[in-house]
């Protein structure tokens, strides 16, 4: 295949493979742990959840930004 190709590949592949990831951890965390939907009342603990998990997806968008912005391809 050609190297454009296989570029554009491996870039879909980090992609789709940091949003899977991003979005099982804090699925697992969430659900494991109840912050996710509160039951009775907002803890600290969910408010220390919502922050990870917006600083978190912050990085991670940051990441795909900068991996389809970069012409090499994978990060290093």
């Amino acid at each position: 295949m050609e190297e454009d190709v296989i570029r554009f590949l491996k870039k879909a592949v980090w992609t789709i493979s940091s949003a899977l990831l991003w979005l099982f951890i804090n699925m697992v965390v969430a659900i494991h742990q109840g912050w996710m939907v509160p039951r009775h009342h907002l803890g600290w603990q969910h408010f220390v959840f919502y922050v990870w998990a917006l600083l978190s997806l912050f990085f991670v968008i940051r990441f795909n930004y900068k991996l389809w912005k970069d012409e090499k391809g994978t990060p290093s």
